[in-house]
């Protein structure tokens, strides 16, 4: 009878093994791998950590995991908890392998009861080192998540989208916003959620075309260049009566701050961004350039 308690118990290792249980809604940071260590780091928020002794004694519910090894904190998103590669080689799972071993020692012995509370013991780890992978993959997919739109934000950022898409971006930084709550407060999903809804959002931005930022004058016999004509050319504003825009950003290097018609050859003139559109480099001719729009 003794021996059939024994592999039942045995079994039940093995499909610990095999099926991961929920995962906790909470993840406690450790300071070493120590599960007594562990539960010194977290004893404001989580009960004891499970206990493995020589002796038959009985594992925690709870799950305050046992420091990650091999993980590293994102750098440019402090806040992200650090998530080892392998999640799960971790102590939990380690200690069922201990206490498994025991259980085997202990029914080669004949110590059939000991053996039993021993593979019961090994069960119960095996059951937590499974909630604790689940757990760390649920953290590994809110740290993608966010990761992701962070750089589409700061990408946004570099093509001028606060200018160009205000209200869509407004919404997106809002998302991040929530979302970085909402994983502080270890609401996986809920921070995975809002991050995919922001990159969704900034995933429909699109890079702002570049305008020339620079325009040498030539000569006005063959081009008729001034400030109105620049003005209306369809890579400058598309409308001659921005000359006033040209002129109050080139008053000083005109030959006459006071004369806007005196213009001269090889003269290089700014021209400033009105609409938040991209504008850099110097125009030159030939070259396809999309139209401002306005």
């Amino acid at each position: 009878m003794k021996r059939f308690l024994f592999l039942i118990a045995l079994s039940s290792v093995l499909a610990a093994f095999l099926y991961a249980a929920p995962a906790p809604d909470k993840y406690y940071p450790a300071t070493g791998s120590d599960p007594k260590a562990a539960t010194a780091a977290s004893e404001a928020d989580a009960p004891a950590a499970p206990e493995a002794s020589a002796e038959t004694s009985a594992a925690s519910s709870t799950l305050p995991p046992p420091a990650p090894s091999g993980a590293t904190v994102d750098p440019v998103i402090p806040f992200l908890r650090p998530v080892p590669k392998d999640v799960r080689n971790n102590e939990y799972y380690m200690e069922s392998l201990r206490l498994t071993d025991l259980a085997q020692a202990s029914y080669d012995e004949g110590n059939y009861d000991t053996s039993t509370n021993y593979a019961v013991q090994a069960a119960e780890q095996a059951r937590l080192s499974d909630e604790y992978a689940a757990l760390l993959l649920r953290i590994k997919h809110a740290n993608d998540s966010l990761t992701s739109a962070r750089g589409r934000l700061d990408w946004a950022e570099g093509v001028n989208a606060t200018a160009r898409y205000p209200e869509p971006y407004a919404q997106a930084t809002s998302l991040w916003d929530s979302a970085s709550a909402k994983y502080e407060a270890q609401d996986w999903e809920g921070a995975a959620s809002d991050a995919d809804s922001a990159f969704a959002l900034l995933a429909s931005f699109q890079e702002a075309p570049r305008l020339p930022g620079q325009f040498t004058v030539r000569a006005w016999e063959t081009t008729r260049d001034c400030l109105w004509n620049i003005a209306a050319k369809d890579w400058a504003y598309k409308d001659p009566f921005k000359w006033t825009v040209i002129y109050e950003a080139n008053k000083d290097v005109l030959p006459r701050a006071n004369e806007p018609d005196l213009v001269t050859p090889g003269l290089v003139l700014t021209l400033p961004s009105i609409k938040g559109e991209i504008r850099e480099g110097m125009w030159i001719d030939g070259v396809d350039y999309p139209e401002f729009e306005d």
